[in-house]
């Protein structure tokens, strides 16, 4: 799994995680930040790059405070308070 934190403006922050596992389809990525969850999911149906990123909307917020990926066999991936390095996180 990777995941960038990149400033998309003036005030306002994202985080794209790309999971380079082939076996990504049908996967849940959750997000906590701010106080916030996100969730999306890993969708068949699409062109490979229609599902290599997904996106999440952090505000202002700078920092995620968990990012947990479920495998569709049921294994989890979870960082806590993961670094904000621009380029990706351990898996």
């Amino acid at each position: 799994m990777q995941c960038l934190l990149k400033n998309l403006g003036s005030v306002q922050n994202a985080l794209a995680v790309r999971l380079t596992n082939r076996s990504a389809m049908n996967a849940r990525i959750t997000v906590e930040a701010g106080g916030h969850r996100q969730m999306s999911e890993v969708m068949s149906g699409g062109s490979y790059s229609s599902h290599s990123f997904r996106y999440f909307g952090l505000g202002k917020v700078t920092s995620v405070d968990r990012l947990e990926v479920r495998w569709p066999n049921g294994d989890v991936s979870a960082v806590v308070r993961p670094a904000s390095e621009p380029d990706h996180l351990p898996h």
